[in-house]
C-alpha cells in the first residue's frame, strides 16, 4: 500500500513538473496578456540559430501581446540574414527582436535568445540626386565598391577594390550620407549599368567648374577689383583662378578657398610694362591693381598677337578650375564684368541721308569731368573701331571716309578706313556686316557708342547709343538701355551664353608662367553687333525613359512537353519631338548630338524554357529615352560683353534606345 502512495506520489510530482515545464515554454498554452516594459529602435545586422529550445515567430507584436499572430518555427528563418530594427522588453523579462529581410520587408518578431546579434547598419541621413562625370582615383586607403546600397548598409554585398575601376570614365547619379560622416557616391557606366557605390574620398569629379561670380568694384580713380566666388569641388585640395591678358589666360593658385579677390594681389601689366609692349600677367605679384579699363592692355597683345583681337572691349573675363590630387578638372566656362564706368550724358544721334545711297551720322554729348578727349566707336558686323575726336563734343562721319564703298565690298574689302580714303556711310551697311560675319542678321541699322578718356588715355565713362539707320526715326523698340544691356556703367555680374566658347583653346600650345601655371592660348569670340537676339539651344537633360504599349509577340499553350519559345521583332523606329523648333533643327541635331527625326530598323528577340504544363506569352515594347532641351532667346551687348535671355521654349525628345521583351509565365 505505501509502495502504491509512493509511486502515485512520484507520478504527481513528474506531472507537475512536466507541466511547469510546458508553462515555461511561453509558446505553448495560453497566459494573461503580456506587457512591454521598455522599446528601443535598433539597426543591426542578425542571424537566426539554432537553440535547444524552440523559438517560434510572430507577427504583428510579441507573443501573448494583442494581435500577435504565429508565423513560423525560427528555424525556417536560419541561413539568412537579417536586419533587427526594433527591440521590446516584456514584463516577464523576456526580449523580443522586431526584424526584416535586407529587402525592408517586414518578417516579424522572435525571442533574442534565438538571434545571433550583428554589427550596426550604417543609416542614411541625407540623399541627394547629382549628375556629374566622375572617376575613381588612388588613394592612401584602399576602398571598395558595394552593390545595392552603401558598405554595411542592408543588403550591402562586396563587389571589387577601387583599383578595378582606375582610369575609367563614370557618372555619378547619387549621394548619400551615412551617420552624418561619410559620404557615398552610386555611379554608372557610360552605358547606364549601375556600377555600385564607393567613398566619395575616391572620386574625382571631371565635370568642368560652373563659372565663377564676378562683381567689379572701384578702388580709386583708374584703378579697380573683382571679386569672385564659386561653388566647391569634393576632393579638390586648392582652386585656380584664370585671367584673359587680351592672348591667353594666366592662372593664380588661390589655395583651398571659395572665394577670392583681386585687391592688394597685384596680378595686371603695370604701366611700365605696357609701355614697352608687355602685357603678360604677374601672377608672381609685382604687377598692379587691375586698370578701370584694360583696353591698353588688349591692344598690347593684339599688337604681338595680331591674330587675337580684343581691342574694343571693356571688360574682363574670368574662369575657375578644381585642382585635385590626382589632377585638374576642366576649366569653367568665362564670366565677365566691367568696372564701374561714368556716363555721358545727352548724348544725341541723328541720320539724315545724302543721297539714294549714302548717309551721315552726327552725335553730340555733354562734357565729362576729368575727360581730355572722346572716342566715336563704329560697328563693322564684328568689332567696333575707334575714332578719335580730341575734346570736341560732337562728330560727323560727313567727309570722314571711313566706309568701304560698293567696289570695295565688291572687291572683299571689309575693314573700315582709319585714313580717310573711304566712302560716306552707306544707306545700307548689311553688305560690309556680312564680310566680317557672315552669320550677322541683315539689318540697315547701325551701331554706334562714344567714351571718355583721361589724360593717361583710359576710359572713364561711356554712352552705348541708340541703333539708327539713315533717314529713319527712331523707334522704342530700337533704343538700348543701359541697365538691361550692359552698357558698363555700374553693373555687377556679366555672364557669357551657356555653352559659348568665349576662347579658342588650343591644347598644341602650351607655356609656363614664372609660378609653373599652364596657360591657354585663346582667339577671341566672334565679335557680334551692338544687340543682337538669336536662338540658340541651352542645354540637354535628361529626363527618363518613355516607353511604347506592351504587345503580344508569341503565345504557347500548356502542355506535358518542356522545350524553348522564341520570338524575334524587326521594328522601325522613330526620334521624335514635341514643341516648336526657334533653333534650325540641324543646329539642334547638332547641339543634342543626334537627328531628332531619324528612323532606324532594329532587330531583337527573347527565348524562354518552357516548363510542363505552363502556358507562355512573350510581349515586346519601344524604350526611347527623353530629354527636355531649353531654347532661349538670347541677347548679347558686344561691347560691354554681357548676355541676358528673353524668353525659352522648350523641346521635348525621344531617342529610339531599344525593343524590350518580357514573358509572363501561367
Amino acid at each position: 500500500m505505501t509502495n502504491k502512495r509512493n509511486l502515485l506520489k512520484k507520478g504527481f510530482i513528474m506531472f507537475l513538473v512536466v507541466l511547469m515545464t510546458l508553462v515555461a515554454i511561453p509558446q505553448k498554452g495560453e497566459a494573461a496578456y503580456s506587457t512591454i516594459t521598455s522599446s528601443k529602435n535598433v539597426n543591426y545586422s542578425m542571424d537566426i540559430v539554432k537553440s535547444d529550445i524552440k523559438y517560434n515567430v510572430f507577427k504583428n507584436a510579441p507573443y501573448n501581446l494583442p494581435n500577435s499572430t504565429l508565423v513560423a518555427d525560427s528555424v525556417n528563418f536560419i541561413g539568412s540574414k537579417y536586419q533587427a530594427v526594433k527591440e521590446v522588453v516584456t514584463d516577464n523579462s523576456r526580449t523580443w527582436v522586431n526584424f526584416k529581410d535586407l529587402n525592408g520587408t517586414e518578417i516579424g518578431w522572435v525571442d533574442k535568445n534565438a538571434v545571433k546579434q550583428g554589427a550596426n547598419f550604417r543609416t542614411v541621413t541625407a540623399s541627394k540626386v547629382v549628375n556629374y562625370s566622375m572617376e575613381i582615383v588612388p588613394t592612401e586607403i584602399t576602398y571598395n565598391v558595394y552593390s545595392n546600397g552603401p558598405h554595411n548598409t542592408p543588403n550591402s554585398a562586396l563587389v571589387n577594390n577601387s583599383s578595378a575601376y582606375f582610369k575609367q570614365s563614370f557618372r555619378a547619379v547619387k549621394e548619400v550620407e551615412t551617420d552624418s560622416e561619410r559620404t557615398w557616391v552610386n555611379f554608372v557606366d557610360s552605358t547606364g549599368k549601375d556600377m555600385g557605390w564607393i567613398d566619395l574620398n575616391a572620386v574625382q569629379s571631371n565635370e568642368k567648374m560652373t563659372k565663377p561670380v564676378v562683381t567689379s568694384h572701384k578702388l580709386t580713380s583708374n584703378t579697380g577689383y573683382l571679386n569672385l566666388k564659386w561653388e566647391p569641388r569634393a576632393n579638390a585640395v586648392a582652386y585656380k583662378v584664370g585671367f584673359f591678358n587680351g592672348y591667353n589666360y594666366q592662372y593664380v593658385n588661390v589655395g583651398n578657398v571659395t572665394s577670392w579677390s583681386t585687391q592688394g594681389k597685384k596680378i595686371w601689366a603695370t604701366n611700365e610694362d605696357l609701355a614697352v609692349g608687355k602685357y603678360q600677367l604677374h601672377v608672381d605679384g609685382a604687377g598692379s591693381e587691375l586698370p578701370i579699363d584694360p583696353l591698353r592692355t588688349y591692344v598690347s597683345a593684339n599688337k604681338a598677337n595680331p591674330s587675337v583681337n580684343y581691342t574694343d572691349r571693356l571688360y574682363y573675363y574670368a574662369r575657375v578650375v578644381a585642382v585635385y590630387a590626382n589632377g585638374e578638372s576642366p576649366v569653367s566656362d568665362a564670366n565677365t564684368a566691367t568696372m564701374p564706368l561714368s556716363s555721358i550724358d545727352n548724348v544725341s544721334t541723328i541720320s539724315p541721308a545724302i543721297d539714294e545711297t549714302s548717309g551721315v551720322l552726327s552725335i553730340e554729348w555733354d562734357a565729362v569731368s576729368q575727360a581730355v578727349g572722346y572716342k566715336v566707336w563704329i560697328f563693322d558686323g564684328k568689332i567696333f573701331h575707334p575714332y578719335d575726336v580730341k575734346n570736341n563734343l560732337g562728330w560727323s562721319s560727313q567727309g570722314k571716309g571711313i566706309w568701304p564703298s560698293a567696289d570695295d565690298t565688291n572687291q572683299g574689302r571689309k575693314e573700315l578706313y582709319d585714313n580717310g580714303l573711304g566712302s560716306e556711310l552707306a544707306i545700307n551697311p548689311a553688305p560690309v556686316y556680312h564680310l566680317n560675319n557672315p552669320d550677322f542678321a541683315t539689318t540697315t541699322d547701325y551701331y554706334t557708342r562714344v567714351t571718355a578718356y583721361d589724360v593717361n588715355g583710359d576710359t572713364i565713362a561711356l554712352h552705348q547709343n541708340q541703333s539708327i539707320s539713315m533717314e529713319s526715326n527712331l523707334s522704342e523698340e530700337d533704343v538700348i538701355d543701359d541697365d538691361a544691356f550692359g552698357s558698363g556703367i555700374d553693373q555687377g555680374v556679366v555672364e557669357n551664353e551657356i555653352g559659348e566658347k568665349a576662347e579658342y583653346y588650343d591644347p598644341e600650345i602650351v607655356a609656363d608662367t614664372p609660378e609653373g601655371e599652364e596657360i591657354e592660348f585663346d582667339e577671341g569670340p566672334p565679335m557680334l553687333r551692338a544687340v543682337v537676339s538669336y536662338w540658340v539651344v541651352a542645354s540637354k537633360t535628361n529626363t527618363g525613359k518613355s516607353y511604347g504599349p506592351w504587345r503580344i509577340g508569341v503565345a504557347s499553350k500548356k502542355s506535358n512537353a518542356t522545350g524553348t519559345l522564341s520570338y524575334s521583332e524587326s521594328l522601325t523606329s522613330s526620334n521624335s519631338f514635341t514643341g516648336t523648333l526657334k533653333v534650325p533643327k540641324t543646329k539642334v541635331d547638332a547641339s543634342v548630338g543626334f537627328n531628332i527625326t531619324k528612323s532606324v530598323t532594329k532587330t531583337a528577340g527573347m527565348s524562354v524554357n518552357v516548363k510542363k504544363n505552363k502556358s507562355y506569352t512573350i510581349y515586346h515594347r519601344r524604350v526611347y529615352t527623353t530629354y527636355k532641351v531649353p531654347q532661349k532667346l538670347k541677347k548679347v551687348d558686344s561691347w560691354t560683353g554681357q548676355t541676358y535671355y528673353g524668353s525659352t521654349s522648350y523641346l521635348y525628345l525621344k531617342k529610339f534606345s531599344h525593343i524590350e521583351f518580357k514573358s509572363v509565365e501561367k
